[in-house]
């Protein structure tokens, strides 16, 4: 059987700050979901059972739409841009009717 092999794109740009560019650049790689063997809590280190229940939901329903948003994100740069600069816009954009409240669940776990 074969390994199959996930999805990135690699989004190569400048830094900005009040809209003066900077004289280095920033890789950032998104690589898509293993659908196939899934992110857990236990890979976060999250234990407290109400966190994992949360982090659970959210991953799943990220889980849900790997395909159709990477396809986006793989359809054009600007949506690579929009990505890195607002995670939200962009989800919203390929699936508008998603819960953006799990991303707020997934954010306040792991960074706690």
């Amino acid at each position: 059987m074969s390994e199959k092999t996930l999805r990135m794109v690699n989004l190569k740009h400048a830094l900005t700050k009040d809209g003066a560019v900077r004289n280095h650049t920033v890789n950032t790689i998104f690589e898509e979901m293993d659908n196939a063997n899934p992110p857990s809590a236990a890979d976060y280190g999250v234990t407290d059972s109400d966190k994992v229940h949360k982090l659970t939901l959210a991953l799943g329903a990220l889980s849900e739409i790997n395909d159709v948003f990477f396809s986006w994100l793989e359809a054009d740069a600007s949506h690579v841009v929009q990505f890195a600069e607002d995670p939200i816009s962009a989800v919203k954009a390929v699936c508008p009717d998603f819960d953006t409240g799990l991303i707020d669940n997934l954010k306040n776990i792991l960074t706690e």
